[in-house]
């Protein structure tokens, strides 16, 4: 009778995904602070951001982002410059408790910023240990853009 409910109990630990609380479904209520992103550097023409994994969970981003702009007491979605722009379709994955640091060259999407307050969004997810999705959520860092003249 042991050996039936410790194999059962295995079986299940083996074939759960995600907890209840965790389930992509039920629209997940992830806590923000499972992932930290910390500017690098910024200006109006690229940026770096440092994406920190503070959960038990792999994380995993691409290269897709948006940029807002703070106005009016609000954010606005900055219109992108030109059309046909694209991102490879890449995964990149940060193991618990591990850091990474990701740039993007704004110039190339958006032309060059004005001065202002912006933040760039990027889309997250994390997998459990059997490789199945258990959240997303979107992940933001604020930055300021102050041209200066020469």
């Amino acid at each position: 009778m042991k050996r039936i409910f410790w194999l059962l109990l295995i079986i299940l630990l083996i074939f759960a995904g995600c907890t209840s609380d965790e389930s992509v479904a039920d629209g997940p209520q992830i806590d923000p602070n499972l992932v930290t992103v910390e500017v690098m550097g910024a200006s109006n023409k690229s940026i770096s951001i440092k994406i920190t994994n503070n959960s038990d969970m792999q994380l995993f981003y691409g290269e897709p982002y948006f940029l807002e702009y703070f106005e009016n007491g609000k954010w606005e979605t900055v219109e992108e410059r030109a059309e046909g722009n694209f991102f490879y379709m890449v995964a990149y994955g940060i193991m618990p408790g591990k850091s990474t640091v990701w740039s993007a060259n704004l110039e190339q999407r958006y032309g060059a910023l004005s001065d202002g307050r912006y933040r760039i969004l990027k889309h997250v997810d994390f997998q459990n240990d059997m490789g199945e999705k258990c959240a997303e959520q979107q992940i933001s860092a604020e930055f300021e853009v102050s041209v200066r003249e020469r």
